[in-house]
């Protein structure tokens, strides 16, 4: 899909495509999330058999996440390195909430702290409501300055990850607490869209790159809503057809 949508539609075309796929997670249609899955899976196999207490999950986060601050060249692009940086913190966060899922399925306080923390994040890394993704970057580079030219830009670039990080999953935090008490009708449209997320996830990017031309002209707000309505239901019907045959559920959809 990937490849009829941004490739070079020959044969040549379509073996350079999936070489820089498997070479370069970064590529168009590449594989970033199974190389970034992948190392993450080993990472938790590793703390889990080493005791899984919280403390290590959230150490083992921690430690995984700076990687990806390290200023080490082009490193990101070698096997999703850079990708295993911000995938891991997730996985360790999934854990720690299905190990403790009853006390904050209860915890109205924390949801209303989470709802703060994830509002307050948004104008600081969202390019949506911001003028640029990381619109402080500079300033608080060069505030960091008196601690040395070779380390305020990773301490910045940390901050600005912390900042993401902590806003994404209180935002998920958030939606799964209002997920808990949603019944009847809406439960089973949800339900019904949650089964599909994968191809979703799939193919919506692709489908963005195709649209995102064609709203150009449009005001940001208005440009990203009719993105995300025309994404969202174009992939649907892409997930839709690739359900019907076997072969293509197996191979896209896992099942």
């Amino acid at each position: 899909v990937a490849w009829l949508v941004v490739g070079d539609r020959t044969l040549a075309g379509l073996l350079r495509f999936f070489g820089s796929a498997a070479i370069d997670p970064q590529s168009p249609g590449a594989l970033w999330f199974l190389y970034a899955l992948f190392a993450s899976s080993v990472v938790l196999a590793v703390v889990m058999a080493l005791g899984g207490s919280d403390r290590a999950l959230v150490a083992s986060a921690a430690l995984v996440g700076l990687g990806g601050m390290l200023p080490l060249g082009a490193y990101s692009n070698v096997l999703g390195l850079s990708d295993v940086a911000w995938l891991y913190p997730f996985v360790a966060a999934g854990v720690l909430v299905a190990r403790h899922r009853d006390a904050l399925e209860r915890s109205r306080p924390l949801v209303f702290f989470a709802l703060v923390l994830w509002a307050a994040s948004l104008p600081l890394v969202w390019p949506v409501v911001v003028p640029g993704p990381r619109w402080w970057f500079p300033a608080v580079t060069a505030a960091l300055v008196p601690l040395g030219t070779s380390v305020a830009p990773p301490v910045a670039k940390a901050l600005w990850a912390l900042v993401r990080v902590a806003g994404a999953l209180a935002g998920t935090y958030v939606a799964f607490s209002l997920g808990t008490r949603v019944r009847g009708a809406v439960l089973t449209g949800l339900a019904w869209l949650g089964r599909r997320t994968l191809g979703v996830y799939a193919t919506h990017s692709l489908i963005l790159l195709a649209l995102a031309p064609l709203v150009a002209p449009l005001a940001i707000v208005a440009r990203v809503s009719a993105l995300t309505v025309l994404a969202l239901a174009s992939a649907l019907v892409i997930t839709l057809l690739l359900e019907r045959w076997s072969a293509t559920r197996k191979v896209f959809l896992g099942s």
